[in-house]
């Protein structure tokens, strides 16, 4: 068996041959591999989804993307690439669609997803993503650091509903040592603006609101806002919107920052070639009303103002 012969030992290879041998070797190393094929499909033609969406496609530069509404492919499934190296759901409606589908489909990845477990997006066949819960002991933690004279907080839950119970106790669980969480069951008071009042009336230093569209809609964020505004007491909000509106403080996600984690999972999915059901926790901005702070008067102090992506000022 004849032994290769090594082209940069060899003594009789030319200039030229050797020229062109660290050529091959340089075009071998820097020759970029091909690129993967990502289906990117999202729930609706919303400009949340299309933000993750835009950012999501930007960030995988390297990567050729392809774009479906989930209306489109359950139209007309051939949009699906079954030659799809990674598929990627926005949203909670094309997620759910994609997972459940009988036939195979190439690793399952998602953004703007809320409550993956309950969605059934840990269950087999696996996938991994991004989820829009913001874990519950951060916030708790925000809310601490920004009124440490607080003891008590506030929350609305439903009593029907067995995940929204599960919930207070898992944040009762969570409070530090001397904090106290009082609830109330909107869904067992005659109306929501009843439900805020006998909240209030257990002294409650700050009110924690939730995502929970069962809860928290136009009419009862109003009526929270304008109700704690005349008692004095902060609420600490779900969104940068509801802050805006007159929450002292509050947690916000961005569409396009959630493409970009869902671009980080797609590129360490396609590296390494393997999959695990994981979720992964969104990165959140806070926001400050300093409006309602000096309404309150309230001194927040410096270094969660540092920390705020989003500050509402006087006269802005």
């Amino acid at each position: 068996m004849k032994r290769r012969a090594n082209l940069f030992q060899t003594p009789t290879l030319t200039p030229w041959q050797r020229m062109l041998a660290t050529g091959i070797l340089l075009f071998l190393v820097v020759a970029p591999s091909p690129s993967s094929e990502v289906v990117i499909v999202i729930s609706a033609d919303l400009p949340p989804y299309r933000q993750a969406q835009e950012a999501l496609t930007t960030s995988l530069t390297s990567e050729h993307c392809q774009v479906v509404t989930l209306e489109q492919i359950t139209t007309d499934s051939s949009k699906l690439s079954t030659n799809a190296d990674c598929v990627v759901a926005i949203g909670s409606a094309a997620a759910i669609w994609l997972h459940e589908r009988k036939s195979p489909i190439p690793p399952l990845i998602y953004c703007m997803v809320s409550d993956p477990l309950t969605a059934g997006l840990q269950k087999t066949p696996v996938t991994m993503g991004v989820s829009t819960d913001i874990p519950p002991d951060q916030q708790i933690q925000l809310i601490t650091e920004t009124l440490p004279q607080a003891r008590i907080i506030g929350r609305l839950y439903r009593q029907a509903d067995q995940q929204s119970r599960e919930a207070m106790e898992s944040a009762r669980a969570l409070l530090p040592q001397g904090w106290k969480l009082e609830t109330v069951a909107i869904d067992l008071q005659e109306s929501p603006a009843a439900a805020i009042d006998l909240l209030l009336s257990r002294n409650v230093d700050v009110v924690w609101t939730t995502p929970d569209t069962a809860i928290w809609n136009e009419a009862t964020v109003r009526s929270l806002l304008l109700t704690t505004l005349r008692r004095r007491v902060p609420v600490f909000g779900f969104s940068t919107a509801f802050v805006r509106a007159g929450a002292l403080l509050g947690v916000g996600l961005e569409p396009a920052t959630q493409g970009k984690q869902a671009a980080a999972l797609v590129c360490d999915v396609l590296n390494k070639k393997t999959m695990t059901n994981a979720v992964t926790a969104p990165i959140f901005d806070l926001s400050l009303n300093l409006v309602v702070a000096q309404k309150l008067s309230l001194t927040l102090p410096p270094t969660v103002v540092q920390r705020a992506k989003h500050i509402f000022q006087p006269g802005r």
